[in-house]
């Protein structure tokens, strides 16, 4: 398989994020004449556009299918990344995943960034949880597959794709973490560590706020319109940083000029 001769399809999963139109042009700006872009619709609860975005995944029937939440912030080489990544993938695997620099981790992580061999989708359609009782339902179809033999290849690549949190909306930042806060008990201790020493900053306090709300809340819906909060302040973002340059400090500190570096690029 040559990488020029490699289609895909780019779905954007977005529910109001101030990012989307950003991304949404970035891709415009990065994909091949043959490769497809879709928005999904955004007032649908996330396993109904996970089922919707397999659907249409099936329907346009791109060989591969690249799915991006609109929290997401790319890189200038992202889609040519990807293209040479699903070279090395096996036949038998679902696809794999890149990591994104998370803003309240303040590190690589795997995030909203998810591509898929569009064969597969048609057994993974069958798994999608409904009733917005499963918090991670795309981490659940996955699970499902790879005990059909269908695993995600998430070592191929040290490459970071992008930024995942950065310049998002109040509402947005504090539904993210009361969800995180019931669906991530085991890193949650050094997570509120981590945050409280970067307390300067407004994103950071109202993720801590919705990790305290989280202890008064017994049970989460995976749905975001059930939880505004109007007490939040207003998060002003006056300039959009260079995603490139901004990686490349942020890698850098990190790692040094070490190996890992420049496979991080």
């Amino acid at each position: 398989m040559k990488i020029n001769e490699i289609e895909l399809l780019l779905v954007v999963r977005a529910t109001n994020e101030a990012t989307k139109e950003i991304l949404v042009k970035q891709l415009k700006n990065q994909m091949a004449v043959k490769d497809l872009l879709v928005v999904m619709p955004e007032k649908e609860s996330f396993e109904l556009k996970l089922k919707r975005g397999f659907e249409i995944a099936l329907e346009k029937m791109k060989p591969f299918s690249v799915f991006i939440d609109a929290d997401i912030l790319l890189k200038s080489n992202a889609i040519k990344k990807t293209k040479q990544t699903i070279v090395n993938l096996k036949e038998d695997s679902l696809g794999f995943g890149f990591r994104l620099w998370d803003f309240f981790y303040d590190q690589p992580k795997f995030r909203g960034f998810h591509v898929y061999r569009t064969s597969y989708l048609s057994k993974a359609i069958d798994f999608i949880p409904f009733g917005l009782k499963e918090l991670r339902p795309e981490s659940f179809v996955k699970k499902k597959m790879q005990a059909i033999g269908h695993q995600l290849e998430n070592n191929l690549s040290f490459y970071v794709a992008g930024v995942h949190d950065y310049y998002q909306n109040a509402n947005d930042i504090y539904y993210k973490y009361l969800i995180r806060a019931h669906r991530s008990n085991a890193d949650l201790v050094n997570l509120k560590i981590h945050l409280e020493k970067r307390n300067h900053l407004p994103e950071i306090n109202i993720a801590l706020k919705a990790i305290d709300d989280a202890e008064n809340i017994e049970t989460i819906q995976n749905n975001k319109e059930l939880y505004k909060n109007n007490s939040l302040p207003v998060l002003k973002c006056d300039k959009i940083s260079n995603i490139d340059l901004l990686l490349i400090s942020k890698l850098l500190r990190r790692y040094g000029l070490r190996r890992i570096f420049w496979q991080s690029i």
